[in-house]
């Protein structure tokens, strides 16, 4: 039997590594970007707070709230709550109530505070394994001013922590609008089938040298 010609034996490894190569394509992992978690910060005032509501789009599920009090006025106190069950009460058991932010904190001489339970700001975790899940959740901000008490009613979007491709795209193909699915497909035929017509070049450059 005549071995394969130079240049038949280059072009057969020069397929195999075309071939080797969409495969190494086709299994690799897309690589996943994550949203970056954030701390999104509202400002409580003497008429209310700012921004007056959270909309979809800002918060995610993996954020937090940052609530700061920055009342001008002296002894001015707030405080949040938040129906994380949704049952319309702010008083359950799963529900979030803040403690009362005063407007300063008395520092002793090395800068500590001299009421350890005294805080001008709090930190709310939106993460859903602290009992938040997306949607949206009612609040309210409750406002003490000279024994006069207000409450005012505000709402937070949590959206949904959607990872994306390196496309910008949604994980998951359930998750892809049936035009993208469908070019998808295409693409995922033709890289198979060009592979497949490379494999069968090889052989046929690899049977006819053997012929001669």
């Amino acid at each position: 039997m005549l071995k394969p010609s130079a240049g038949c034996q280059e072009s057969m490894w020069l397929t195999r590594g075309f071939v080797l190569a969409l495969v190494f394509v086709l299994i690799m992992p897309i690589p996943i970007a994550a949203h970056e978690t954030k701390e999104f910060t509202i400002i409580l005032h003497d008429s209310g707070h700012t921004p007056e509501d959270v909309r979809a789009g800002i918060v995610f599920d993996s954020d937090s709230l940052f609530f700061r009090n920055e009342d001008t006025r002296e002894s001015a106190e707030h405080r949040i709550f938040i129906d994380a069950d949704g049952d319309g009460s702010f008083e359950g058991v799963d529900d979030i109530t803040t403690g009362w932010l005063q407007t300063s904190c008395e520092l002793n001489e090395t800068g500590v505070r001299v009421d350890s339970n005294c805080q001008v700001a709090v930190l709310i975790s939106l993460a859903v394994e602290d009992g938040l899940l997306p949607g949206n959740i009612s609040a309210i901000h409750q406002i003490l001013f000279e024994g006069e008490q207000i409450n005012i009613p505000f709402f937070v979007e949590l959206s949904p922590d959607i990872h994306t491709d390196s496309n910008g795209l949604p994980t998951g193909s359930e998750n892809l609008p049936e035009d993208i699915n469908s070019k998808q497909s295409v693409l995922e035929f033709l890289i198979f089938t060009s592979a497949l017509v490379g494999f069968f070049v090889a052989a046929e450059l690899l049977k006819s040298d053997e012929e001669e």
